[in-house]
């Protein structure tokens, strides 16, 4: 429902995904905000760091424009991107919505060796006060990441914008599923890190929800949604904030550096004109994100290689009903 609350009320009909894949989670909300709301013309952005997968998000956003009129779809710029470093190309304060499904985990960002399932509990479970604290420096590491890729989609909004985080864990020591934080970290986040005094966040605004489907897979261990809504009039950022290309150190130095920003005010920010500022170049070459320094991506390559012959192929069709049929969708009726 936050999606098509905010949307009827909003003059502009602008999301950008963070991370969006393939591009079907977005455009599973889109139908949905189509069937529940009536809400038509939306204006679809993205980031992916997978190659392969931009490949077939900009192919499948081109054949759904075609296929569903009577969504009135607009595909936007789909780039190849880190999550951690969009303002470096994406204009700030541009969308009504930035959203992701989740939030990719760095795995055994201290290089413990422990990212197995069972040695990582054995580590959480033990009385050793060297592993008890290294568990803690693990999830400040972590902490630290959530922060980097939620302020740069803060960044993103535009002033009365809302921020929507899906599928979050909880902390793996306490749950056993990838690297999360706890819902009580958002509003101690939202101070600790600035959002609401240099990107313009309303700490009132914090809205935590369950994750519906937690109790039809059990994968999913008490997962759950996070929005946040920047002020409509606040002195707000225009300069980029720091990437994680630009950072370096532990995560509070990360934390310093997100207040490094030059201000202007709501009004000068919308003096500009929309049209050009989502007018944006995608960038040739990303580098390589933070979270894929170990090659954490290497087991997408024989899939998505698959993916983007498809995607380029006159088989596409095919291809959605393949990838998507197995999910109970079914793209081509």
């Amino acid at each position: 429902h936050w999606y098509g609350d905010h949307l009827l009320h909003s003059e502009s009909r602008t999301i950008y995904e963070s991370a969006c894949g393939t591009g079907l989670t977005l455009f599973t909300i889109i139908q949905l905000l189509y069937e529940q709301y009536n809400i038509t013309g939306i204006e679809a952005f993205g980031n992916e760091y997978i190659a392969e997968d931009v490949v077939t998000a900009n192919r499948y956003y081109d054949w759904a424009v075609e296929h569903y009129p009577e969504l009135d779809l607009r595909k936007g710029r789909i780039c190849r991107g880190d999550s951690t470093n969009l303002t470096s190309f994406v204009p700030t304060n541009a969308f009504d919505i930035v959203m992701t499904g989740y939030i990719d985990p760095i795995d055994d960002p201290l290089h413990l060796g422990v990212s197995d399932g069972e040695e990582h509990r054995r580590w959480c479970t033990s009385k050793s006060k060297v592993k008890q604290t290294l568990m803690e420096e693990e999830q400040k590491e972590i902490n630290g990441w959530f922060a980097l890729w939620a302020s740069q989609m803060i960044s993103l909004v535009k002033p009365g914008g809302i921020v929507i985080i899906e599928s979050i864990s909880q902390p793996r020591c306490d749950v056993g599923d990838w690297g999360g934080v706890t819902k009580e970290w958002w509003a101690q986040a939202i101070q600790e890190y600035e959002w609401d005094t240099q990107l313009g966040i309303d700490p009132a605004s914090l809205e935590i929800i369950d994750f519906d489907p937690s109790s039809q897979y059990e994968v999913l261990l008490d997962r759950y949604n996070v929005k946040m809504t920047k002020r409509k009039s606040l002195v707000l950022a225009l300069e980029p904030s720091p990437s994680a290309a630009e950072v370096t150190g532990t995560a509070e130095t990360e934390a310093e550096a997100t207040t490094g920003i030059t201000s202007q005010t709501t009004e000068e920010v919308g003096t500009v004109d929309p049209a050009a500022l989502l007018d944006y170049t995608c960038p040739a070459n990303i580098g390589i994100a933070i979270n894929d320094r170990d090659g954490f991506f290497e087991w997408y390559d024989h899939d998505t290689a698959q993916h983007a012959l498809k995607a380029n192929s006159s088989e596409f069709e095919d291809f959605l009903d393949e990838k998507y049929g197995a999910w109970g969708i079914t793209p081509n009726e």
